[in-house]
């Protein structure tokens, strides 16, 4: 029967919050006061305001395999789940979904390639 190595992806963004923050900006400015014989000078700093979305974004994958065209009864030989934060300036999160994926591997012809009595592959890559 054919050997199959198969790698499954998805992400998930999960709105978490919106916030506004201020953003120093290079300019400034000065402006002088004058009041009853003084000078007072400030510096002013323009600072623009950004808002800014917050998403939790879960990743899972996994790694597994599965003989003939048995996927459901395939063996899982590796698997993650993790999340992070992610801050973005746009509310679009299309860019940070990934809809389930799968990536499939044919191992049966790499297999018989492989001298079970040394395990050393019998094929060469021909580099001239």
């Amino acid at each position: 029967k054919p050997l199959t190595l198969r790698f499954d992806v998805s992400t998930t963004p999960t709105f978490v919050k919106e916030v506004r923050v201020k953003v120093p900006m290079e300019y400034s400015y000065e402006q002088t006061e004058e009041t009853a014989g003084s000078k007072v000078t400030k510096v002013l700093k323009a600072v623009r305001r950004v808002t800014k979305f917050h998403y939790d974004v879960e990743l899972e994958w996994s790694l597994s395999i599965y003989s003939g065209t048995s996927v459901d009864e395939r063996t899982v030989l590796m698997s993650n789940k993790s999340s992070s934060v992610i801050v973005k300036q746009a509310k679009d999160s299309s860019g940070l979904r990934i809809s389930p994926q799968s990536h499939e591997l044919p191992l049966t012809w790499l297999l018989k390639q492989v001298n079970l009595d040394d395990m050393a592959s019998q094929f060469k890559v021909d580099t001239s």
